[in-house]
C-alpha cells in the first residue's frame, strides 16, 4: 500500500461558548466534517474557563458542524452551527448553548387495543455529531408521552416493547413524515405514531454449495430500496441454527431482499458497496400485511 503525504494549510477556529449553566464541568466541542465520519474528523474536550474560550488548531479548508455541549444538573445545553472554513483562520466566533424542551406526542393502534405499560419512544439524533446528546425516551401511558430536554438536532423516532405481531406503519411530526427523515423539533411540535399489529414473518433454510444445510450462516433482510436501509426496520440479520433455519418476526409488509453469506466479517453487510455485489443474486420477496414467506436460500459467493 501506498500512503502519499501532502503538504496542505491549515487554519485555526477560535471562538467562546455561551451558556445559562452553572457548573464548571468540561464543555465538549466537535468540530466535524459535514458530509460523513472521517478521519479529519476532530474531538476537543475544552474545560470551561472564565471566558470559556476555545481553539482548535489544523483544520484543512472545507464545510464543517461545529457542536457543542454542557450538562448541568441533568439539563442539557447544546449548540449546533455549520461553519465554512476557507484558506483564513476563524476568529471571534460565539456559540451560544441553550437548553432543550419538551417533544409529546400520541400513539394510537390502529386496532384500537391497548398497549402495555412496555413500551417506550426514544429520539435519537440522525446527524452524525449529535451523537453526544446520547438518546431521549419516555414511556408511553394512556397513549401518550413527553420526551424532556430535546435539544435542538435531526432526530429519528424509535419504538420498542411492542408486543409481537406489531410495527410502526408511520410517524408524523406535525403535518411532515418523519418515520423515513426523522424530524427536527420545533415549539409545539407534536408526535403521532401508528402502530399496526399486522406485522409478518419471514422464515426459511439456507443451504451451502454442496446442498447441505448451512448452520452458524449470516442472513441479512434487506429493503428492497437501498436507499432505505439505514433503519432497523428495513435492515436486519439473523444466524442459522444448527438446522440451517432463520427466521423475521414482527417484520413490517413490504418488499424485501435476503442476502446469505459464510465467514463474512461482522456487520459487513451494513456497508452498501459490500451488499451492492451481491444484489443481483439476493433472494426478492414480497411481504402482505400478517404474511408469511418461507424462502430456501444458498450461500452467496462471489
Amino acid at each position: 500500500m501506498d500512503v502519499r503525504l501532502v503538504k496542505a494549510r491549515t487554519v485555526r477556529v477560535r471562538g467562546r461558548v455561551v451558556h445559562e449553566a452553572s457548573t464548571q464541568a468540561p464543555v465538549m466541542v466537535t468540530l466535524q466534517p459535514r458530509e460523513a465520519m472521517g478521519v479529519r474528523t476532530m474531538n476537543r474536550t475544552l474545560s470551561v474557563g472564565p471566558r470559556e474560550e476555545f481553539v482548535i488548531n489544523g483544520i484543512l479548508p472545507g464545510a464543517y458542524t461545529l457542536y457543542a455541549m454542557v450538562r448541568d444538573q441533568g439539563v442539557t445545553y447544546s449548540a449546533r452551527e455549520n461553519i465554512d472554513v476557507g484558506s483564513e483562520n476563524i476568529d471571534g466566533l460565539m456559540v451560544r448553548l441553550t437548553a432543550g424542551g419538551e417533544v409529546a406526542g400520541e400513539m394510537i393502534a390502529e386496532e384500537r387495543e391497548k398497549l402495555p405499560s412496555s413500551v417506550r419512544v426514544s429520539l435519537s439524533p440522525s446527524l452524525a455529531g449529535g451523537f453526544f446528546l446520547g438518546t431521549q425516551q419516555a414511556e408511553v401511558k394512556e397513549g401518550r408521552f413527553a420526551l424532556a430536554n430535546v435539544q435542538p438536532e435531526r432526530y429519528r423516532v424509535n419504538v420498542t416493547g411492542l408486543p409481537d405481531g406489531y410495527f410502526v406503519k408511520t410517524v408524523r411530526a406535525g403535518d411532515q413524515d418523519a418515520m423515513e427523515n426523522g424530524f427536527e423539533p420545533s415549539v409545539g411540535t407534536l408526535l403521532r405514531i401508528t402502530v399496526s399489529g399486522k406485522a409478518g414473518l419471514i422464515d426459511g433454510t439456507v443451504t451451502d454449495g454442496s446442498e447441505k444445510l448451512a448452520a452458524g450462516s449470516t442472513v441479512a433482510l434487506l429493503d428492497a430500496d437501498p436507499k432505505r436501509r439505514g433503519r432497523f426496520e428495513h435492515s436486519r440479520i439473523a444466524v442459522t441454527d444448527q438446522n440451517g433455519v432463520f427466521g423475521f418476526m414482527n417484520v413490517p409488509p413490504g418488499g424485501y431482499k435476503l442476502f446469505a453469506w459464510q465467514d463474512i466479517e461482522p456487520g459487513a453487510w451494513m456497508d452498501p458497496d459490500f451488499a451492492k455485489a451481491f444484489e443481483s443474486k439476493a433472494e426478492a420477496i414480497t411481504l402482505r400485511e400478517s404474511g408469511r414467506e418461507s424462502v430456501s436460500l444458498k450461500v452467496l459467493e462471489k
